[in-house]
């Protein structure tokens, strides 16, 4: 019997058993983007920040405060940054029609008064408002004064009334007290000066553009030319002038102006609810007729409440 026909062996080798080739790619990618994903987290996310360099920033446009050095604009008072508009028409339900006598509740029960300085040319009376200057100032920090009230910081703003009220012997004694005032700032110190009645005039050796000075020889020079040059007219317009000192941000506020025509209680609780007011120091001198009256007005409170000093000046003992 024939043998039986048979298919030739398979010499080919069993291939091992292994993975599906698609599950293979699969884990091939993943690993690919993980590895791309790593990379990517740990790539910086932008630049670092840019040394800041001393310099003078500009005022861009009118209605904005002008920046000292190193400043950036602030964004606009919202009801979480300050008081809430809730809260805020509550607190204003709460106070008298339009009188004064509102603002009482702004300050402390009691009030010190102190003895006349002896810088202020026998004029003023001072009631301390906040805790009394002295001690070591720190590093690249100045102390100045008007008619005796003081002021520590290295960028300063003199906020003064050049209404019609201040015609003769208070305004050339306001002028010559604020020119004084400068003098114990260096070229480190930042100033800046407005004299307001209705509006703004706003100290500018820029052109225009509106710079702020700092306080240089030369520009200490210009400024007291400046000073020298305002004239007294119109009405008083404090509210406003006041905004666009607080926006400034200085260390240290001088506001000067009397105290006829008071700010009402709403104007009060909108600059001392603002951002601004937050971290400035506003130091207040009254110009009255007569001795003081010891009254409890509204210099008196924005010195209290922003822990400055309050001063009192009997214009009728200025020299003429």
């Amino acid at each position: 019997m024939p043998p039986a026909d048979l298919a030739p062996p398979n010499n080919r080798p069993r291939s091992r058993a292994g993975l599906p080739s698609w599950i293979a790619s699969a884990v091939v990618h993943g690993l690919l983007l993980l590895l791309a994903v790593w990379l990517l987290s740990g790539a910086p996310r932008g630049g670092d920040e840019a040394p800041r360099e001393a310099g003078i920033v500009l005022r861009t446009t009118s209605n904005e405060a002008t920046l000292f050095e190193g400043q950036r604009p602030e964004p606009a008072d919202s009801p979480s940054d300050s008081i809430s508009e809730e809260s805020q028409q509550a607190l204003l339900d709460a106070l008298p029609p339009a009188d004064t006598a509102g603002l009482a509740e702004l300050l402390p029960s009691k009030q010190e008064t102190g003895p006349a300085p002896a810088a202020a040319a026998q004029a003023a009376s001072l009631a301390s408002g906040g805790a009394p200057r002295g001690g070591v100032l720190k590093p690249g920090q100045a102390r100045v004064s008007v008619f005796g009230v003081e002021g520590e910081g290295s960028r300063f703003v003199y906020l003064f009334d050049r209404s019609i009220s201040m015609a003769g012997a208070p305004l050339r004694a306001a002028q010559n007290e604020l020119i004084r005032s400068l003098g114990p700032l260096e070229s480190i110190h930042q100033f800046q000066i407005i004299f307001f009645n209705q509006s703004q005039s706003v100290f500018d050796l820029s052109g225009g553009q509106k710079r702020v000075a700092f306080a240089t020889d030369p520009n200490k020079q210009l400024a007291a030319d400046f000073v020298s040059g305002v004239t007294a007219s119109g009405g008083t317009d404090r509210y406003e002038a006041l905004t666009l000192a607080l926006r400034m941000r200085p260390d240290a506020l001088f506001f000067l102006t009397d105290a006829d025509d008071p700010m009402t209680p709403r104007e009060m609780k909108l600059v001392l609810g603002s951002r601004a007011a937050g971290a400035v120091t506003i130091n207040t001198i009254e110009f009255g007729r007569g001795p003081s009256p010891r009254r409890r007005n509204f210099l008196v409170a924005l010195a209290e409440a922003t822990s400055g000093q309050y001063g009192y000046v009997d214009t009728q003992r200025l020299t003429k």
